[in-house]
C-alpha cells in the first residue's frame, strides 16, 4: 500500500509542478523520482535483468529486455565515442527508460487494488492538471484577448501529453456508459460529471490548435456510437439526443473552435513531418555502419518542423530511433512496440471504451508528435500491460 501510495503521489506531483521535458533537475523531480523507484523496488529491478519475479511471460517482456540491453549499449557508446554533449545523452537515455517502464514494473505491483482501481484515473487527473496549468496561465499572467482561439501558448508542451487525450477519451466513454446503462438520477450525475471533465479538457486541446487530439477524440466518440447502433440501440437514441441538446447549446463555441483549428491549419499545415523524416535519412548518407547501429545517444538534426537550430529529437518515434539507434534500434523498438501495444486489440472485445482510450495515445504519439519520450507515454504503456493481464471494470 505504501508503495503504490508513493508512486501514485510522484505522479500527481509530476502533474501539478513538473513538465514533460525539464530543462533543469530540481528537488520537484528528485522526488518524482524516488516516488517511482519506489513503485520499482527491487522486484522491477530483477525483472528488468532478467531474474525471474513472476510466473507471467507476456509476449513483450523479451523484447523489452533485448532493447534495454541494447539501448544501454550501442547508442550509449556511440554517443560518447562521437562526443556528443552529455547532457544531450542523458535527455535520450531518461525518455528511453521511460517507454520501457511497463518492464520495470511488476504485475505483483501492477495487480494491487489500489493500482487496478485508481490508476487510470490517476492518469485523467493528471491530463486534466496539465490543461488547467497552461489555461490557468493563459488567463492569470498573459490575458484573453493577446492570443486567437488555436493558438494559446503552451511553451512546455504540456497539453500534448498523452495522458491528456487519454483523459478525454476515457471520460467520455466511461460517461457513456454510466449515461446509457443508467437507471437512477444519481448515474446521470455521475455521467454528467464525466462529461463536463470531458468538455475542460477539449477547450484545452481547442485553445492551443490540438488538431490531432481533436480528430482522434471525434473518431473514437464516432466509433463508440457505431458500436451502439449494433449493439444496444436503446443506447444509442439516448446519446443522439444528448449531442442534439449539446449542439444546441454550445453550437457558437463549436463554430468558434472549428474556425480556430481551421485557421491554424492553414498556417501550419502537417508542420513538416515528411521533411523531418527525410532530413533524418539523409543524415546517413555515405555512412553505411552509422546506417545500421545509429548515431548513438545525443545526436542531434537540424529538423525543418522545428527550425534552423539542432535539435536532439524527432517528432515520430521510429525515426527518433532511426536517428540514434539505426536500423537495429528501430527493429528492437518496433518489435517491442508492437508485442505490448497488441493488447489493445484483445481489451477491445472486452472493452471498447478502455481500447479506445489507449489507442489514440498509443497511435498519435508513436507518429505525430515527441509525447512518446514522456514519462506520461510510458505510464500508457504500463497501463496496456495492466489491462491485458486484468479486464478493466469500468463501473
Amino acid at each position: 500500500m505504501a508503495r503504490a501510495g508513493a508512486f501514485i503521489a510522484a505522479l500527481l506531483l509530476y502533474a501539478l509542478f513538473s513538465t514533460p521535458t525539464p530543462d533543469h533537475i530540481g528537488i520537484v523531480e528528485i522526488l518524482i523520482l524516488c516516488g517511482l523507484v519506489a513503485g520499482i523496488g527491487a522486484g522491477g529491478l530483477m525483472q528488468a535483468g532478467g531474474v525471474s519475479v513472476s510466473t507471467e511471460r507476456p509476449l513483450w517482456l523479451f523484447p523489452a529486455r533485448l532493447l534495454l540491453f541494447f539501448g544501454l549499449t550501442v547508442p550509449l557508446v556511440t554517443g560518447l565515442m562521437q562526443g556528443h554533449a552529455v547532457s544531450n545523452i542523458l535527455r535520450d537515455m531518461v525518455p528511453f527508460l521511460f517507454l520501457l517502464l511497463p518492464l520495470f514494473l511488476t504485475p505483483s505491483f501492477m495487480d494491487r487494488p489500489l493500482m487496478q482501481r485508481y490508476f487510470p484515473y490517476v492518469l485523467c487527473a493528471m491530463g486534466l492538471i496539465f490543461v488547467a496549468r497552461v489555461m490557468g496561465s493563459f488567463f492569470i499572467h498573459i490575458g484573453t484577448g493577446q492570443f486567437p482561439l488555436g493558438f494559446i501558448p503552451d511553451p512546455d508542451n504540456l497539453v500534448n501529453a498523452p495522458t491528456v487525450l487519454f483523459a478525454a477519451l476515457f471520460l467520455t466513454g466511461v460517461g457513456g456508459l454510466w449515461f446509457t446503462q443508467g437507471r437512477t438520477w444519481k448515474d446521470f450525475l455521475i455521467a454528467a460529471v464525466f462529461f463536463v471533465l470531458t468538455l475542460v479538457l477539449l477547450a484545452g486541446m481547442a485553445g492551443i490548435g490540438q488538431r490531432a487530439h481533436i480528430g482522434i477524440w471525434a473518431c473514437g466518440v464516432l466509433f463508440w456510437i457505431g458500436m451502439l447502433a449494433v449493439k444496444r440501440p436503446v443506447g444509442l437514441a439516448r446519446v443522439m439526443g444528448l449531442i442534439a441538446i449539446g449542439m444546441i447549446l454550445l453550437w457558437p463555441l463549436a463554430s468558434d473552435i472549428l474556425a480556430g483549428l481551421a485557421q491554424k491549419n492553414a498556417v501550419v499545415g502537417l508542420n513538416n513531418r515528411a521533411e523531418e523524416a527525410q532530413a533524418v535519412w539523409a543524415s546517413f548518407s555515405g555512412q553505411p555502419l552509422a546506417l545500421l547501429l545509429g548515431q548513438g545517444w545525443g545526436a542531434t538534426i537540424i529538423s525543418p518542423a522545428v527550425g534552423p537550430d539542432p535539435v536532439n529529437y524527432t517528432h515520430n518515434l521510429l525515426t527518433s530511433y532511426l536517428l540514434k539507434g539505426g536500423l537495429m534500434g528501430v527493429a528492437l523498438v518496433l518489435v517491442y512496440i508492437v508485442t505490448l501495444g497488441a493488447g489493445i486489440w484483445r481489451i477491445l472485445w472486452v472493452s471498447p471504451v478502455a481500447a479506445v482510450a489507449l489507442a489514440g495515445p498509443f497511435l498519435v504519439d508513436i507518429t505525430l508528435y515527441a509525447s512518446f519520450k514522456s514519462l506520461d507515454f510510458g505510464l500508457l504503456l504500463a497501463l496496456i500491460a495492466l489491462w491485458t493481464r486484468c479486464s478493466p471494470a469500468l463501473r
